[in-house]
């Protein structure tokens, strides 16, 4: 988790938006969920395989990162 906690954390900040998908790993889910969340950065949890209309939804203007396993 050290590796996926620094490469979200070298990308955004507090303020910032990542968009994850469903189906990670639950510890990957719980780092940006929960932790993340603490440190101020906000994550939309997404269906993989929503159309990508649907998907990019999801996307706001202070979205830094998408993150998929």
């Amino acid at each position: 988790q050290a590796a996926n906690y620094f490469a979200v954390f070298n990308i955004c900040e507090a303020g910032d938006h990542v968009i994850m998908s469903s189906n990670v790993y639950g510890g990957t889910f719980n780092l940006l969920t929960c932790t993340m969340k603490k440190m101020g950065i906000e994550c939309t949890v997404i269906d993989p395989d929503l159309p990508s209309e649907e998907i990019e939804k999801a996307f706001r203007p202070n979205t830094k990162c998408v993150m998929g396993e």
